[in-house]
């Protein structure tokens, strides 16, 4: 079919191909192969996945497919025909997969993926970001980036003290010349940053032992390669701990409770939002989290149905309606190899993006940037 089509027919069909059929039909001719492979082709594919999804364009809000993670032995609910429930523990491990963000979610994945590196110390990696359909992850002197879709790695190690910028084409760190931020960064478990407007954001706030507390968001702009600060609501700037963190709720900025942060100091249940990017008067809150009596631990990411997902105080991994206050248990706990607590730490939810990323090691733009 192919001898009949010019490239360009070809090139539009083909980014609209998953990318498990894209690695199928790279074996159909080596004109294909040549043509898919292409950094060329990458990159309208990428194109093509980032304009679908920030566009809203799936027929079925339960096709969105996201990566969960959790680490060591998971219990979850097994109910027999008469309603009881049976707690089964599975080995211990750190575990990958892809799930429809639907009722199925967490107990049905539709891929289990292999993770990309050996743990260290019994421990999980942190995950730094999900950005173009990849992962980064990091231990004290490791960076890997891992696409899950092709089960791809590139590895390399890091220095810290220092803002840099991974160059994927050179394989090496390359350090920013503006300032730093005169801020703390905080760096939360489950949401590490956002991603808007060609931008990263953290929550931050100034260094003990400088004066009255002050919070704010703090951005690095990618292509100026910047630092700017983006205020808080004035009722949230002076909090002495401000147990929040920053996510993304249809492409705006929307801080969500985080109180594994500082401890229990100041406990955080409210949800707001920025409706106009950079515009402080437009932060406008949307909601107390109202779970009872156990509390809010910390917020996971909002699901495409609108519910929260979230951990309780109990440790328990919820879905909770806003609107309606109603809160369902998902039946999934996640417990360290002593068995002495539940570890929720390890939760880390994302949209997953598929891209060829990684596909070629070499010719790939500017992927991720690092504050060490």
């Amino acid at each position: 079919m192919s001898d009949y089509l010019p490239d360009e027919c070809l090139t539009e069909v083909l980014v609209r191909v998953p990318v498990k059929s894209l690695m199928r039909f790279r074996c159909v001719a080596k004109t294909w192969h040549s043509l898919i492979s292409s950094p060329a082709f990458i990159a309208t594919h990428l194109n093509h996945a980032r304009h679908k999804a920030s566009h809203g364009e799936r027929s079925k809000l339960q096709d969105q497919i996201i990566l969960f993670r959790h680490y060591s032995a998971c219990e979850y609910a097994d109910e027999d025909d008469h309603g009881y429930r049976t707690w089964i523990t599975s080995d211990e491990e750190e575990c990958f997969a892809l799930h429809k963000d639907d009722e199925s979610f967490p107990h049905s994945p539709t891929l289990n993926l292999k993770p990309p590196h050996n743990m260290w110390s019994g421990q999980y990696f942190p995950i730094v970001g999900l950005m173009n359909g990849i992962v980064c992850l990091v231990d004290w002197s490791r960076c890997i980036f891992w696409n899950p879709s092709l089960n791809t790695t590139m590895e390399t190690s890091f220095r810290t003290g220092a803002v840099e910028i991974f160059t994927l084409v050179t394989k090496s760190w390359r350090e920013v010349a503006a300032p730093g931020p005169m801020y703390i960064l905080v760096q939360s478990k489950s949401s590490p940053q956002a991603f808007v407007s060609g931008a990263f954001h953290w929550v931050a706030h100034t260094p003990p032992g400088q004066g009255s507390s002050s919070n704010v968001i703090v951005a690095f702009d990618m292509e100026n390669e910047v630092f700017y600060e983006i205020a808080l609501p004035s009722c949230l700037s002076s909090k002495p701990h401000l147990n929040m963190t920053v996510v993304l709720l249809n492409g705006s900025l929307v801080l969500v409770p985080d109180n594994e942060v500082y401890g229990d100091s100041y406990y955080s249940n409210s949800v707001w939002i920025m409706k106009e990017y950079g515009v402080v008067e437009s932060w406008t809150k949307l909601f107390d989290i109202d779970i009872g009596e156990q509390g809010v631990r910390r917020v996971i990411t909002f699901r495409n149905n609108g519910e929260l997902l979230l951990n309780s105080d109990g440790k328990e991994l919820l879905s909770y309606e806003p609107y309606t206050r109603e809160t369902r248990d998902l039946h999934f706990k996640v417990r360290p190899s002593d068995g002495t607590s539940y570890e929720t730490g390890s939760y880390f939810v994302d949209t997953h993006m598929e891209s060829l990323v990684l596909l070629n090691e070499a010719h790939r733009p500017r992927l991720v940037g690092r504050i060490s």
